[in-house]
Parts: structure tokens; sequence; C-alpha cells
């Protein structure tokens, strides 16, 4: 019982990178329990993906958010990149 209940518990550290991932490439079943779990628990990460959500649907407005299987991570950041610094410039 203690290796499941181990397997299913997550740290802040480890949920805050899966709520992360989920954001870019998706869960895998495991994943998604795990952090449903921690996240029904716990005030702070449940906070955490909310902002996250809503920093997700503010790139995605700017045009640089996607979910590609064509798109590599690297050219997802370097597109980022560009948008922030044109927006810095134009301010």
């Amino acid at each position: 019982m203690s290796k499941w209940m181990s397997t299913l518990m997550l740290s802040c550290k480890k949920a805050s990178e899966l709520i992360d991932k989920s954001d870019i490439q998706g869960l895998n079943l495991i994943e998604r329990v795990q952090l449903s779990m921690h996240t029904s628990m716990c005030k702070g990460c449940q906070a955490y993906h909310h902002q996250s959500n809503k920093l997700n649907i503010l790139i995605g407005k700017m045009g640089t958010y996607h979910k590609s299987p064509n798109e590599n991570a690297a050219d997802k950041v370097d597109a980022l990149k560009s948008k922030i610094l044109e927006k810095i410039k134009d301010e």
C-alpha cells in the first residue's frame, strides 16, 4: 500500500513540473491521476495551475502558443522570446 501511496503522492515541485508539461505536451494517465490527487489537496498548486492556465491563454492571444506536433519546443521558445522582445520594444 505504501508503494502505491508514494507513487501517487507528488511533491509541489513535481506537481508544478507536471502542470507545465501538461501545457506543452500533455500527460499520461498516471501523471494526470497524480496531478489531480495533488491539486485536490494543495491550495498552492491549485493557484499555480490556475495562474499557468491564465498565462497560456494570454500567450495564446499573442499568437505564439499552440500545441502543434510539427513544432518542437525550441521553436516555441524562440517564437515566444521574439514576440516578447517586440512588445518590449513597442513600449
